[in-house]
Order: structure tokens, then C-alpha cells, then sequence
């Protein structure tokens, strides 16, 4: 996989990594723990003559499935067996946008529900609505403004469109799959990608199952 992240910021010594991952494959959540500790990491530069300018690192997972039994944002650390924290400057949040996503949810973090609905719309008035408030109107404006821009511009969807992440999370998960070398993974990762609105013959090639196989699984 490409050595990339959504989004990096760095505000008041704070590194903020934020990921967006449209399925629960192992691998690619592993690749964003490398990523978040290989960014707390370099912190620390050579020559450095004492460790206090290490600063904090956060992590936002925003994951487009269910990751949380009950709240929409778990917070990790890394902690002993006995759940004691080591230290605070790594920590690491799952966003579970689908929970998000349900309206009947009606959870303590009702901003970050809507946060969430906000960047997984595709209509312009539904993101003017999820955002309401949560943003100051400055700020929201500039936002709907970017939005509306990029939208317009052909170069940039086409750049986007080209390789989705989607495809590269498809890809792990038949990489995973040839890896065991188990026909019930094929069958499993199969079945995300007709739910992901695949049609039959793209699946069949991608998972090297049989087509008549395949339409039994719908």
C-alpha cells in the first residue's frame, strides 16, 4: 500500500492524523496504526538534546462501519494489563460513522454524529444542514465555498476517481484472502463487495469465483 494519510495538521505542537476507512479489513487498520506511530515517531529528531519537544500525536480513525458496540468514539492508549496508561501523547479515537449515520441514534455526541453525516453527504443542502451550528459561519461558509469549487472541477474529480480508496481497500482484501488461501475468505469478501453495489462480473474477476457461485450469494 501507498505511503499516504487523509489528512495531516499540526496545531499548538499537536499532530493530528485523521483516516478515512470504508471497511473493517485488518490489514488496513493496522496500516493506520504503522502510520499513527510512525508519525509519533518522527517527532523525535536527530541531535536532540533532551525529549521534551516530544509533542502529542492524535489519531482520528473516521470508519464508514460499525467498530463500536454502544458510543460513536472510543478512545485508545497504550496501556500495562492492569488498563494503567503509559503515557497520554499517543492517543487514538474510532469514529463509527455508521452508528452516526443511523437516525435513531440518540447518543451523548450528537455534533459528532452530525460531523459525521456531514462528510459522508453527496448533497450540497444536506451538508449545509449536518453542519448547522457545529461550525462557526465563517468557517462553514469557507467550507461550502471549497466544496462547491472542487465539485465544479473536472481535473479533480477525475484525480479522485481515478483509484478510489475503496478499489485499494478491495484490493487488501483479496490480497488477504490469497494470502490464507481460503475459498470461505473469497466467499466472505464476495459478499462486501455485491453489498457495496459490485456487479456480478467484476466481483467473479476480482475474487476468482465462479459466476453462477457468485449469484447465489446475492
Amino acid at each position: 500500500m501507498d505511503n499516504q494519510v487523509d489528512i495531516l495538521l499540526d496545531i499548538d505542537n499537536k499532530t493530528i492524523n485523521i483516516e478515512l476507512n470504508n471497511n473493517s479489513s485488518k490489514d488496513v487498520l493496522e496500516r493506520n496504526l504503522v502510520f499513527g506511530c510512525k508519525i509519533h515517531g518522527e517527532q523525535l529528531e536527530y541531535g536532540e538534546k533532551d525529549y521534551t519537544k516530544i509533542g502529542y500525536t492524535h489519531q482520528i480513525n473516521l470508519n464508514n462501519f460499525p467498530c463500536n458496540k454502544e458510543s460513536i468514539k472510543n478512545t485508545y492508549y497504550l496501556r500495562n494489563e492492569n488498563g494503567e496508561i503509559m503515557s497520554k501523547k499517543l492517543k487514538i479515537d474510532y469514529v463509527d460513522i455508521a452508528k452516526a449515520s443511523d437516525k435513531s441514534y440518540n447518543g451523548y455526541n450528537e455534533k459528532l454524529a452530525r460531523f459525521c453525516r456531514a462528510i459522508i453527504t453527496v448533497k450540497r443542502k444536506d451538508l449545509i444542514k449536518e453542519l448547522g451550528d457545529i461550525m462557526e459561519k465563517e468557517a462553514k461558509d469557507k467550507l461550502v465555498e471549497k466544496v462547491d469549487t472542487y465539485s465544479k472541477n473536472k481535473k479533480m474529480v477525475k484525480l479522485y476517481s481515478k483509484y478510489t480508496r475503496q478499489e485499494l481497500e478491495h484490493n487488501t482484501l483479496i490480497r488477504e484472502a490469497e494470502l490464507r488461501g481460503i475459498n470461505k475468505e473469497k466467499i466472505e469478501i464476495a459478499k462486501k463487495l455485491l453489498a457495496d453495489g459490485m456487479d456480478i462480473d467484476k466481483v467473479s474477476k476480482m475474487t476468482d469465483l465462479d459466476i453462477e457461485k457468485i449469484e447465489k450469494l446475492k
